[in-house]
């Protein structure tokens, strides 16, 4: 899946689908044709994957003054009023 690229991890990520009727049971895949409904698909780490591919990000939070009403994924509720806080990923 080379269009799917996320951050060159396309060469690093392997997707198998299980096929019981075929001698060997994993198949390789290819491209988003071959997977169905109900397949089973199994995803495997490359070994050319480093750990500087899989680096974490946390959030970065800081209040920000949103200028319409905006909706807080965190509560759940919308932000109304003169001043419309909330906390904002960077």
């Amino acid at each position: 899946f080379p269009e799917c690229g996320f951050f060159g991890m396309f060469d690093k990520i392997l997707l198998f689908r299980h096929d019981l009727t075929s001698e060997n049971i994993l198949q390789r895949l290819s491209s988003a044709e071959e997977i169905h409904e109900g397949d089973l698909v199994e995803v495997v780490l490359s070994a050319l994957a480093t750990a500087e591919d899989f680096q974490i990000r946390p959030h970065a939070l800081y209040v920000h003054s949103y200028k319409a009403p905006a909706f807080c994924d965190d509560c759940g509720e919308m932000l109304w009023g003169l001043v419309r806080q909330g906390l904002k990923c960077e």
